[in-house]
């Protein structure tokens, strides 16, 4: 069985997102999952790749060639204010923090529909709570599905709109 499947890497050698959609699954998933300082980059022809959320944390960037309607997901949490650093390895860390939260504010500006978790209690660390995180997104999911039916009414109508124009 073959079913369309995309993620997105970051290639280290050329430093560009890059969308993986051929190919066996696992690598892909593997590639798309090496979170830089947790697991080694993978080595895939002749890019060595990193998580695509380095660069693209909803990776709409890549999709909005491809759909015309992106539902963006996102466990991002809460923005933590300053606090006072005890060393260089937390102002790392909040720079790092800065340099995220910049990126996430522009990919997801590509997507029609976003669900998000600023306020949840979870860290995505949190492996062996995998079930809890599905829980809050059905919850969360269906507390925003009449929204989300409106956006994509919408959507569909200036489509059609823009159909007739001659436009996108």
């Amino acid at each position: 069985c073959k079913l369309p499947f995309q993620c997105s890497a970051v290639d280290l050698i050329k430093g560009e997102l890059i969308s993986l959609e051929r190919g066996f699954l696992y690598k892909a998933v593997m590639a798309s999952c090496s979170l830089p300082g947790f697991f080694p980059p993978l080595r895939m022809r002749e890019k060595l790749l990193v998580d695509g959320g380095v660069l693209a944390p909803v990776p709409s960037l890549l999709l909005k060639e491809k759909v015309d309607f992106i539902v963006g997901v996102s466990l991002e949490s809460a923005w933590v204010p300053y606090q006072e650093t005890k060393n260089a390895v937390e102002v790392m860390f909040m720079v790092d923090r800065i340099r995220y939260k910049r990126i996430f504010e522009e990919t997801i500006k590509e997507v029609n529909f976003l669900i998000s978790f600023p306020h949840a209690p979870f860290k995505w660390t949190d492996f062996d709570k995998a079930e809890d995180f599905i829980e809050m997104g059905e919850k969360e999911t269906l507390a925003k599905k009449d929204e989300f039916i409106k956006i994509l009414k919408r959507h569909r109508r200036r489509k059609i709109f823009f159909f007739f124009l001659g436009r996108r």
